[in-house]
């Protein structure tokens, strides 16, 4: 269920800033943990979809530190109370940033890996193409495209060092 949670969020993280969020410590895991306990851990995708983007829609315009929301934000206590309290106006409000988005219900035309894989693709010159995935943090340890690449150990370092 964690796997679901995290690749719902990832596509509409992706979709709003044109990058990937990185799952990265053992608090991220507590934080899920904790979210699914509190909710329901029978919770299907399409609930999630709507639980996520209304969290999403909630802080849409606002001005955060890092102009990026943060994870605990979206599966908070904060969170749940604000989906449990919720009107009709933030309902529509919701929907209305969903079609803003061009989010539906299904993310069939919405692949974040196949995405990345063919910008790893992009250049066909070795070395903007290294500038490139670092630039856009685009190294995926158990991806072919990485694992053959001549920069693959200095990537696979790289991303270890900003861990």
């Amino acid at each position: 269920m964690i796997d679901l949670i995290k690749e719902v969020f990832n596509k509409i993280y992706f979709q709003i800033y044109g990058m990937e969020y990185l799952f990265k410590n053992k608090r991220v895991e507590k934080l899920l943990n904790d979210f699914l306990d509190k909710v329901n851990t029978n919770i299907g995708e399409e609930w999630l979809l709507e639980f996520v983007v209304f969290q999403f829609s909630y802080y849409d315009g606002m001005k955060t530190r890092f102009d990026r929301i943060y994870l605990n934000w979206i599966f908070g206590d904060k969170a749940i109370d604000r989906w449990n309290n919720r009107t009709e106006q933030q309902v529509y409000f919701a929907d209305e940033y969903k079609k803003k988005l061009g989010i539906r219900r299904e993310f069939d035309k919405i692949n974040i890996r196949e995405y990345i894989e063919s910008e790893k693709l992009r250049f066909e010159d070795i070395y903007q193409r290294l500038i490139h995935c670092d630039e856009l943090s685009l190294f995926i340890d158990g991806s072919d495209i990485c694992k053959c690449c001549l920069f693959y150990q200095k990537c696979k370092i790289h991303e270890q060092e900003l861990c």
